[in-house]
């Protein structure tokens, strides 16, 4: 509902922006250029329908705080691995993110101290995973 608050919200300063221009400015703003190309509204508006926005799992991009704004927009955000495994869940605890349909945490490829942490946040309800190979120990 909230984003469809915004889209309506922005639609109708932008229209009414471009209507003011046209009239009390001066500039010949023609509107049905406009109208011929309202079906890239369409377009945009399924391409946010089918293209999943994912956040990289960066400690620099994309902690806790990130992850949470992300999921209350039904965004993707993947808590990164750069913490020990409490530190991890910390992350999702702290953010309310274990109530959240959209949550998934990165986990490397070293056998020794990542089998743990996939086991650990899987108990604690992770059911998304990204395998982070960059960078792995």
């Amino acid at each position: 509902m909230r984003k469809n608050k915004i889209f309506w919200g922005v639609f109708l300063i932008v229209f009414g922006a471009l209507l003011f221009i046209d009239r009390q400015l001066g500039f010949n703003i023609d509107f049905n250029t406009i109208v011929t190309f309202w079906p890239i509204i369409l377009i945009l508006i399924g391409l946010k329908l089918l293209v999943p926005i994912i956040a990289s799992p960066m400690n620099t991009v994309c902690g806790g705080k990130m992850a949470k704004a992300l999921a209350d927009l039904k965004c993707l955000g993947i808590i990164h691995r750069f913490n020990t495994i409490e530190e991890q869940l910390n992350e999702f605890t702290d953010n309310s993110l274990l109530i959240s349909d959209y949550k998934a945490a990165a986990i490397g490829i070293n056998q020794e101290t990542e089998i743990k942490r996939l086991k650990k946040l899987a108990d604690t309800g992770i059911k998304i995973f990204c395998i982070d190979l960059l960078s792995s120990k």
